[in-house]
């Protein structure tokens, strides 16, 4: 399917009759380098779809200018369950209470981005006599590439300059001899009953690391890694999540670190968050567990792949000792290659929005590349005959 870039605000004129749905009219304009990309054109003409949502959460339904694009293309949201042809939720359980039902002829389709809501790797599943759809981290439809949390609305950075006494980071000046080694975390600690069930986890890895790191001390006598985050019983610096505007708070606190803990809280192809953007974007060195397609973006040797450790005994230890030997040309070598696919990502994506009126949360969360599977998602389920 080719994909048309579409600008601005979309006024409509739809005349409907009870099976059909028909677009006169499209006018393209208004806000600069809006973000929805499907053409139109390809889901006219279907019949209305009614979705009923029963705790379906960070879903693209909550953005008024996507929310107005599924209604162009037939897609409407109802509160009254009874009529719905699709009901919608982030979780099996809720789902599960539909398809007990004999009564239920709705189709059923669970969406989630979040690894932990649902961790089915099968794209159907059935329960009693009905089939529950899924599109989920570990489907392949949620999540198309490494940018999904890249935050658009971030400017190019400059390449870390230095010499044989000071390093320029940014717009920051520091003298060698004093800049320090030390690492923080930003995470909660959850309890393994959250994750234990699932196979792609990387939280137990991530609190093995930070555990580690809180009972080791550098030649000052400072503890190697810092910690931010909830559940740490009173051992953490603080919590990163107390004011609205969160980026700019995590930015604030590891301004002051030279390594970031940024191992995701999932190993799958194209799951990439804030985690490994947000350090770069602060300038700090990640040290991240690579997928299989981080390295589709980023060259070898730019951040810290700590799967390149776990060929040793004591894979930890091994990790916070190259951190502390890390010559500053290294340091400085890996940093930039981090800094230039960040900036490389920036450019190869020009019209992206920045500051839409219509849906500012985009430069934190990019929805556009789901878009267009799930509206193919639920015109294939709007015609399937059994549910």
């Amino acid at each position: 399917m080719r994909i048309k870039t579409m600008k601005g605000t979309h006024k409509k004129q739809i005349k409907s009759n009870s099976s059909k749905v028909k677009h006169r009219k499209i006018v393209k304009k208004g806000c600069k380098n809006c973000v929805v990309k499907q053409d139109i054109n390809d889901f006219t003409g279907t019949k209305e779809i009614k979705i009923y949502c029963d705790k379906l959460l960070y879903s693209p339904f909550e953005f008024k200018n996507y929310l107005e694009y599924f209604n162009i293309c037939g897609h409407v949201i109802t509160k009254n369950r009874n009529k719905a042809d699709i009901i919608m939720s982030s979780y099996q359980h809720i789902l599960n209470k539909y398809a007990k039902e004999s009564s239920n002829k709705a189709k059923l389709l669970l969406w989630t981005h979040e690894p932990y809501h649902d961790i089915n790797v099968d794209p159907i599943i059935k329960i009693y006599k009905h089939k529950i759809h899924i599109m989920n981290v570990y489907t392949n439809d949620v999540f198309l590439n490494n940018y999904r949390y890249f935050r658009w609305s971030n400017q190019l950075l400059p390449i870390s300059v230095y010499n044989d006494n000071t390093i320029m980071i940014g717009n920051n000046k520091f003298n060698l001899k004093i800049l320090n080694k030390r690492s923080v975390a930003l995470s909660t600690l959850y309890q393994p009953s959250y994750y234990m069930n699932n196979n792609y986890t990387l939280l137990p890895t991530r609190y093995e690391i930070i555990k580690y790191g809180l009972k080791q001390n550098d030649q000052k006598g400072d503890p190697l890694l810092d910690i931010y985050g909830k559940g740490w019983d009173g051992i953490e610096n603080g919590n990163s999540r107390t004011s609205n505007n969160k980026h700019n708070e995590k930015s604030e606190i590891m301004k002051d670190y030279t390594y970031n803990i940024a191992l995701e809280n999932t190993n799958y192809p194209n799951y990439v968050t804030e985690k490994i953007w947000e350090p770069i974007a602060s300038y700090v060195l990640p040290i991240y567990y690579s997928n299989s397609t981080i390295y589709n973006d980023f060259p070898p040797n730019s951040f810290i792949d700590y799967k390149e450790f776990i060929q040793y005994d004591n894979p930890i230890e091994k990790l916070f000792e190259y951190l502390q030997h890390m010559s500053i040309t290294e340091y400085c070598l890996r940093l930039n290659r981090c800094i230039q696919t960040f900036n490389k990502i920036i450019m190869l994506n020009p019209n992206k929005l920045v500051n839409c009126p219509q849906n500012p949360n985009l430069s934190i969360v990019d929805y556009s590349q789901c878009i267009e599977p799930l509206l193919n998602k639920l015109n294939k389920l709007n015609k399937l005959k059994s549910i």
